[in-house]
């Protein structure tokens, strides 16, 4: 039954990508009916799995799909499944990554890692923050750029889905997050200055996310963070010209 459910939706978003108009209508109609199910969890998951019945787009849509449901149903979704849901969502993550054509569809579970951390608290948020740093480790001692990217686009998607909560929610998480703001811009600059004078068409997008990353850090701690802000000695463990950027 699942298998049906899962295939419905590929011919769906087939035909919402198709030519027919008409066609068109109804599928997004069944899309947008589908996506308010409990279905919808274990279907957005089959759709960003690698497997040759996904193409780029139908991960895409599969990743989106799951972003809007964790944005919109994450209370819904009972304790238990949460866990093994994330798992999951990390796994299909790690995988897209060495995708170049899976790239939008990865970015949108950076956004999905973001998203269901921010809604757990403080410390799952903190949690997250942690393994990017750890991907950006890895990534940065073999020299994947993969990694480092995928710990750039999760630090970036955290700052933003803090900044997008309400005022007591976000100056909770900003407050438990700005200690970390020393060890994430300093893997913004490491990226930025280890791509001067590289292959810069390669590098270009690792650069994006990394200037992405630093700003919506720096937006978190100076605009939504209710009054944190760095403490002196958290300051002064900064490089200088971080420390410059951070008081600019």
């Amino acid at each position: 039954k699942m298998g049906d459910a899962v295939a419905q939706v590929r011919a769906a978003i087939g035909a919402l990508y198709g030519a027919d108009v008409a066609r068109q209508k109804e599928a997004n109609e069944f899309l947008v009916q589908h996506a308010s199910t409990d279905a919808a969890w274990s279907t957005s998951l089959a759709l960003v799995a690698d497997d040759p019945s996904n193409p780029p787009d139908v991960q895409y849509f599969g990743a989106n799909m799951m972003y809007g449901k964790v944005k919109g149903d994450w209370g819904k979704l009972p304790e238990p499944h949460r866990g093994p849901f994330v798992q999951a969502v990390s796994g299909a993550l790690t995988t897209l990554l060495q995708r170049p054509a899976s790239v939008l569809a990865a970015r949108r579970l950076c956004m999905v890692m973001a998203a269901t951390s921010v809604r757990s608290g403080g410390e799952a948020t903190d949690a997250l923050v942690q393994q990017a740093l750890d991907f950006a480790q890895r990534g940065f001692a073999s020299g994947a750029v993969e990694g480092v990217t995928l710990a750039l686009e999760i630090q970036a998607a955290v700052a933003d889905e803090v900044g997008d909560q309400r005022y007591d929610v976000k100056t909770a998480l900003a407050c438990a997050l700005v200690p970390r703001i020393v060890e994430v811009l300093a893997t913004s600059e490491r990226v930025l200055e280890a791509s001067v004078g590289g292959n810069q068409s390669s590098l270009a997008g690792l650069r994006s996310a990394a200037l992405h990353a630093a700003l919506a850090w720096l937006r978190m701690d100076s605009g939504g963070g209710g009054g944190c802000v760095l403490s002196p000695g958290q300051l002064l463990e900064m490089p200088e010209d971080q420390a410059v950027v951070h008081v600019l």
